[in-house]
């Protein structure tokens, strides 16, 4: 009977230090999830300062692009303008050469018959 107690004693230290065990593996894991979910909050959370800083930049990207086309196009509409003036200039020149050749031509045809 002595054997018999001294069992039944033993089996119940083993249950208690496994139930010990458990709730040390349990708060262990418990401490590793909170670690993990700590982590992965972080985690979220620079994901989520990456994302908002990445739109700002893209932001800035898209309206440097913007200003950048707006200067072009003007100085593209300043440059046609200043083409189409160079091309009128041109015309009046061109028309004021054949009018001076013409008359260097008269010219010389009035000394030849002299």
């Amino acid at each position: 009977m002595a054997d018999h107690i001294k069992l039944l004693q033993l089996s119940r230290r083993t249950k208690w230090n496994k139930g010990m065990d458990n709730a040390n593996d349990s708060n262990q894991r418990s401490s590793k999830r909170s670690r993990r979910h700590s982590k992965q909050l972080d985690e979220d959370e620079r994901k989520k300062i990456r994302r908002e800083k990445n739109k700002v930049a893209a932001m800035r990207c898209r309206n440097r692009r913007k200003k950048r086309i707006e200067t072009l196009t003007k100085e593209t509409e300043v440059l046609e303008k200043e083409q189409g003036n160079l091309k009128d200039q041109i015309s009046l020149l061109q028309a004021e050469k054949q009018r001076l050749e013409y008359l260097l031509t008269a010219h010389i045809c009035m000394l030849r018959k002299r």
